[in-house]
Order: C-alpha cells, then structure tokens, then sequence
C-alpha cells in the first residue's frame, strides 16, 4: 500500500482519507486527513487542501466548532473557500439556535 511505502506524501494520505469517506469510514477518513495536515506543520499553506476537507468533514459530523475552527485558519491564510464555510456554519448555527424566552 503506497500509505505504508510512502508515509511522508501528504497526497497519498489526502487520497486515502476521501477513499475512506466514500466508504463511510468518517474516523478513518479524518485520521488520514490529520496525518497529511501534520506533514505540513511548518507550512499551513501547503495543507490548506486537507484542512479544508477535514473542516468539512467535521462539519458533516456535527462537530461544528473544530470545523469553525479551522475555516478561521483557512480565512486568515486568504483561502477563497473558507469564506463559503464560514457562511455555511453560521447558517447552521441560526438554524439550531433557540430563540430567547
């Protein structure tokens, strides 16, 4: 398996994580995702594609805040797309917000 022969290639594990996703392995998915945003610690440009892809993930998994999280980084590194899933949290958050009494 080309994850094992080549542990420090950040596409293979991006590759990995959306064959993952496709199979419904969301833990499995992220794990990879992580492992090719760890690769690029020096340089968060570098990774940007696979953070957006876990911030998405997460979002998909209700876990709203870390994905929120990482769209911030995205936006402060200038990604295009972060500014889209920033809208898409905020919708969400009115949506399951209960109005005051």
């Amino acid at each position: 398996m080309a994850a094992k022969l080549l542990p420090n290639r950040p596409r293979i594990a991006y590759n990995l994580s959306l064959a993952h996703s496709a199979a419904g392995n969301l833990s499995a998915a992220e794990l990879e995702l992580r492992r090719a945003i760890a690769v690029y610690a020096e340089d968060k440009r570098s990774a940007a594609d696979a953070t957006y892809a876990l911030a998405v993930l997460l979002l998909q998994s209700d876990r709203s805040s870390e994905a929120q999280a990482l769209a911030r980084e995205l936006d402060n590194l200038g990604v295009p797309a972060a500014k889209d899933l920033l809208a898409e949290l905020e919708r969400r958050a009115k949506e399951t917000s209960v109005p005051p009494k």
